[in-house]
């Protein structure tokens, strides 16, 4: 859904927090977005720049995109996508295991 007028409470909701005034919501939501709008601007700047030359940043922007996402996990930690990317990831976990096991069984 792209347009949801409920959205700040169910943001309150999933952040396991309730009743907070509206105002107060409002620009408790506005902060941590313009937050993330920012990180996200300067992490966009800093791709761009690796992608021209590589070893620049090595391998500090997935560290950083990661910490910006546990700040985002923080701050809504019950929305229903968290779980799908941990089945996202447990799922590639196994999948690499299997490969892993296949390919020691290969060189034996």
């Amino acid at each position: 859904m792209w347009f949801n007028w409920k959205h700040l409470r169910q943001a309150e909701a999933h952040g396991g927090n309730s009743g907070t005034n509206a105002v107060v919501l409002y620009f408790k939501h506005a902060w941590v977005s313009l937050k993330e709008a920012w990180s996200l601007f300067l992490l966009c700047i800093a791709s761009i720049l690796h992608a021209i030359c590589p070893p620049l940043f090595d391998f500090k922007l997935l560290e950083l995109r990661l910490k910006y996402d546990e700040k985002l996990y923080d701050f809504v930690p019950t929305h229903p996508a968290w779980d799908s990317l941990r089945k996202k990831i447990s799922k590639k976990k196994e999948t690499k295991s299997s490969f892993v096991k296949k390919t020691k069984m290969l060189k034996e």
